[in-house]
């Protein structure tokens, strides 16, 4: 009997799950459905791209894994050698895409720490944790400065400032939810205690922090440009804050949405404020089907290649 109830759980979750993506994809369906015959062009737009941004797109997008390593160099006081590093950072282009959130990154770089780095894996774990939170730091930056030297054509109809305040509201009500959870509360005291430890060390370091922290602004860069470059291969030409408005309602779409890489919801979401600029439906949606061709499923086979080559070497 009790080795059945786990099983039960397991498949309930499991149902659960599939039951949340089937009720995405058929939003998904309902919203993009009525505008199919605006969208129907966008097959054509992807037929006739100027195939030097396409390229300049694919540059950018391989330029993220570079400032990817520097992070995580510049992060970790241990001594990580730089191209084995580099070929982790491309692995997880392949187990981002297994779990939802960025939890495949973090896990994958968690066990490479622990490997390479000789770190506890808590500790590991608060390192690969901080090196998210150094991207949402270093992504506000570049949000706020495409603010103040950028302007919008978003429609003034659209309440930007309540959208984002609503953001970040649920995501407050979401933290403070899971606090009260037994499980969660052990897990956080047992997280925060390594990092205190880890964060004095970071701080003892201030330089490396920064340097950390300008990398991390360099991965935001080249996701950013390669939207852009999509955006101009077909045609589109967006101000620096409708780029970073996108791009942000596409990292949030990302963060929530339970289908690993958000498929469907980041779609939707970018293509969304691109309409919203008044920008032509079809055009909107081959800029982020060519941008989530080069982002999303192009590295899965060199990070799947990196995968293997690292499990094959034990570095993880």
């Amino acid at each position: 009997m009790s080795r059945k109830t786990p099983e039960h759980h397991e498949g309930f979750r499991l149902k659960k799950s599939s039951l949340l993506q089937l009720i995405i994809l058929a939003v998904a369906i309902l919203i993009i459905a009525p505008q199919f015959k605006q969208f129907a062009g966008s097959w054509r737009l992807l037929g006739q791209l100027d195939i030097g941004w396409v390229i300049l797109a694919v540059f950018a997008m391989s330029v993220s894994i570079l400032f990817a390593t520097l992070v995580y160099l510049f992060l970790v006081p241990e001594k990580l050698p730089f191209r084995r590093t580099a070929a982790i950072q491309l692995a997880t282009y392949f187990t981002n895409r297994l779990l939802p959130s960025g939890l495949g990154g973090i896990g994958f770089n968690a066990l490479y720490l622990v490997k390479q780095a000789k770190l506890s894996r808590t500790e590991s774990s608060v390192y690969a944790t901080a090196n998210n939170l150094i991207g949402f730091v270093a992504f506000m930056i570049c949000m706020w400065s495409a603010a103040l030297f950028s302007s919008t054509d978003l429609s003034p109809h659209i309440p930007i400032k309540i959208i984002l305040i609503t953001i970040g509201s649920v995501a407050l009500i979401l933290a403070v939810v899971s606090v009260f959870i037994k499980s969660v509360q052990k897990k956080i005291i047992d997280f925060l205690g390594h990092l205190v430890a880890v964060v004095i060390n970071i701080i003892r370091h201030p330089k490396r922090l920064v340097a950390a922290i300008f990398s991390s602004i360099g991965i935001t860069i080249s996701y950013a440009a390669t939207l852009w470059l999509c955006s101009k291969s077909v045609g589109i030409n967006l101000s620096v804050l409708d780029l970073f408005i996108a791009f942000l309602v596409g990292n949030t779409a990302l963060t929530i949405s339970p289908t690993p890489g958000g498929l469907g919801a980041v779609e939707a979401a970018i293509v969304g404020v691109l309409v919203a600029t008044n920008i032509d439906p079809a055009q909107a949606l081959a800029a982020v089907v060519l941008f989530r061709l080069i982002s999303y499923w192009a590295p899965i086979i060199p990070g799947y290649i990196s995968f293997r080559w690292a499990t094959k070497n034990d570095y993880v």
